[in-house]
């Protein structure tokens, strides 16, 4: 799936009032954008993954459209002797967030890799972008 970006472009410096905007309409700048080009880079920094990502389109509830997903379904249990994970945690995701852009809505699915649950946290690391990045769409 990809993203289409039409943006108008006036004579004026400034977008002029709504009544004024054909007078002064010079043409338009167009962008096709692959939905996969613009992410993989993003949830491939810092040498590997920890979590996959599911975009869909639930503006129309009845007839969600997948638009992006790199989850890769894992099979539980989770790893032997972790204790604080159940066989769950890799099958659902650790995070859903719906969030409106323009008159679409759109649901981001988080599924976590099972190497996350292969170590506790450790204070003294340096937050994920990634995962900072999922927390601030909340």
């Amino acid at each position: 799936m990809g993203l289409l970006y039409v943006v108008p472009i006036y004579t004026t410096k400034n977008i002029p009032p709504p009544g004024n905007r054909r007078d002064t309409l010079q043409g338009f700048a167009l962008g096709v954008f692959h939905i996969g080009d613009i992410l993989e880079p993003f949830l491939e920094r810092r040498g590997g993954k920890t979590f996959d990502l599911v975009i869909t389109d639930v503006t129309e509830p009845d007839q969600p459209k997948q638009l992006f997903s790199d989850h890769q379904p894992v099979e539980p249990p989770a790893p032997v002797g972790s204790g604080w994970v159940d066989d769950e945690s890799l099958t659902k995701p650790a995070l859903v967030v719906t969030d409106t852009f323009g008159a679409r809505a759109w649901q981001f699915e988080f599924f976590p890799k099972p190497r996350v649950f292969s170590r506790r946290c450790d204070n003294s690391r340096q937050a994920d972008p990634g995962c900072t990045w999922s927390a601030g769409c909340c």
